[in-house]
């Protein structure tokens, strides 16, 4: 799990990289603003803070932005073994877990 902040006043980090990610994550939005977004591939998403979860396949390019003035507060929680599916994911375990 991952708490990512994104203040206003950091203007030099509104942006982020284009980049690919290892795995799947689920976004839930704490506190937003309708200048914060989320561009997967060629397609542009806002992920409003009213209570919902979001599985993004964070696999593929990808980058996000605060547009707006406001901060912005997001859960990220890392999905592992979603697009190999599970039966995969449990092969794969050491016996250490």
């Amino acid at each position: 799990m991952k708490w990512e902040r994104e203040t206003s006043d950091e203007r030099s980090k509104r942006l982020h990289d284009w980049h690919e990610d290892d795995n799947e994550r689920i976004h839930i939005p704490i506190i937003t603003n309708n200048g914060c977004h989320l561009i997967i591939q060629n397609s542009v998403h806002h992920l409003p803070a009213d209570g919902s979860a979001y599985i993004a396949d964070v696999t593929v390019p990808h980058t996000a932005f605060n547009g707006g003035w406001e901060n912005r507060y997001n859960l990220l929680i890392e999905v592992l073994g979603y697009k190999r599916g599970w039966s995969e994911l449990s092969t794969n375990r050491s016996s250490n877990c």
